[in-house]
């Protein structure tokens, strides 16, 4: 993939200095465009593109964000440019850093820590429904309306979803992503990055207030996934998070394939593989 005719010049221009190297930015399960550019002035950019039809409404929720928030966690924004077709975000380059996987003991009590202070940082943007359009559904309600997608996928049979949906919908519903702290909603270790000063949180485009619980939640079994802690040993007895993690993803995996966006539904399934565990381990399935 080459970058988009014309958007050399209009960074060389919004910059004020010529590009001299070029490379993709690897990672990233959008449709947009992501770029490392090196100036002859020394400056080293990450380039973000949107792209239609939804990958450019993305980033505008990410500028906003970034218009009203800064915070030690967030990269430093050089520019941004809301072209009715193609928005464009200039980033600090931050893929010096360390990209875990792997994780360690260290590098996860950090990323913990930020993601606690993430939490307890004033939160001057929009509440998870006004970011949304609507209140979330019960994700396992979703997957009731449409059990063959999920049997599709094979992470469960049908005489073990007929037996714990009852007990899921109940717990789900329990629990809501709606509250007043700062979310994040989209922590994965994709949009983590280390050095030995700070850790960088990545990717603000689904920030919200919301609610801190289920924002930790979805993080955990990706972690684990990785080789990190069991989700309930970062947040204990909390059955019911669990249930709307594990709810979540099993509605959006079982959703069709993307094609300007191959790896979500991989990614998704994962996630819900974990999750399911974790949901299993607290409510004894």
């Amino acid at each position: 993939m080459e970058m988009l005719p014309g958007h050399r010049e209009r960074i060389e221009h919004l910059i004020g200095s010529p590009i001299r190297e070029i490379r993709r930015a690897r990672g990233g399960y959008s449709a947009a465009q992501r770029w490392i550019l090196a100036t002859d002035s020394g400056l080293r950019i990450f380039a973000k593109i949107g792209v239609p039809p939804v990958s450019d409404h993305s980033l505008r929720c990410e500028a906003l964000v970034y218009e009203r928030l800064r915070l030690s966690f967030m990269p430093r924004v050089l520019e941004w440019q809301d072209d009715p077709v193609h928005p464009m975000l200039l980033l600090e380059d931050l893929s010096d850093y360390e990209w875990p996987p792997p994780w360690n003991n260290r590098s996860i009590e950090r990323t913990l820590s930020a993601i606690q202070d993430l939490h307890e940082s004033e939160c001057p943007i929009r509440s998870h429904e006004q970011l949304m359009g609507s209140a979330d559904p019960n994700w396992w309600s979703v997957v009731a309306d449409r059990p063959e997608s999920f049997l599709e996928l094979r992470v469960r049979s049908r005489e073990w979803l007929d037996r714990a949906l009852p007990t899921l919908l109940e717990a789900s519903a329990s629990i809501s992503p709606e509250g007043q702290s700062l979310c994040h909603f989209d922590l994965r270790s994709d949009n983590i990055c280390l050095s030995d000063e700070r850790v960088a949180i990545i990717d603000w485009s689904l920030a919200c207030r919301g609610n801190p619980r289920v924002d930790l939640g979805l993080f955990l079994p990706g972690l684990a996934s990785e080789g990190g802690p069991r989700p309930e040993q970062i947040l204990p007895g909390a059955p019911e998070i669990a249930a709307w993690v594990s709810g979540f993803f099993a509605a959006h995996a079982s959703k069709p394939f993307i094609p300007s966006a191959p790896n979500v539904r991989v990614m998704q399934r994962t996630q819900l593989e974990w999750s399911l565990a974790w949901l299993e381990r607290e409510r004894g399935f």
